[in-house]
């Protein structure tokens, strides 16, 4: 969808979309104020947001890739007053990981199954087995 004036158009729907995006996780009530996350924020929120993308678009590996990646970046953070902010980042990035892995599920089961996304199905259940094995 366009919005368009004098036949100009001036932006896109997905221009709009860009424009009032959040990042997904936002320092609020830091003590440190951010002191020992200033590289690895941005970076989580960066995978975070390419794997949104990614599984709008369908293309299920890249996004668990993001995802993959997001949650081995909050391995850098250890200092000792970050480990709430760690658990929160990792229980979120796994969180959205098994709400892949159901949409995955659905899509490979049942009357109407494909084999296409088969393969992202196993390899995310093997992943989701290794998070919880090392929390």
């Amino acid at each position: 969808m366009k919005l368009s004036r004098r036949g100009f158009s001036l932006f896109s729907l997905r221009d709009i979309e860009y424009f009032n995006k959040k990042e997904k996780f936002e320092l609020v009530n830091c003590p440190l104020k951010g002191k020992y996350c200033k590289r690895q924020l941005p970076e989580i929120n960066q995978s975070y947001s390419e794997s949104e993308q990614y599984r709008k678009n369908k293309e299920y590996r890249n996004s668990i890739d993001a995802l993959k990646n997001a949650y081995s970046t909050t391995t850098e953070l250890k200092e000792d007053s970050c480990s709430r902010c760690v658990n929160f980042f990792r229980s979120s990035i796994t969180e959205s990981l098994e709400d892949i892995h159901g949409e995955l599920h659905k899509m490979s089961t049942g009357l109407f199954r494909t084999k296409r996304f088969e393969s992202s199905y196993f390899m995310l259940g093997d992943l989701l087995k290794e998070l919880k094995m090392k929390n």
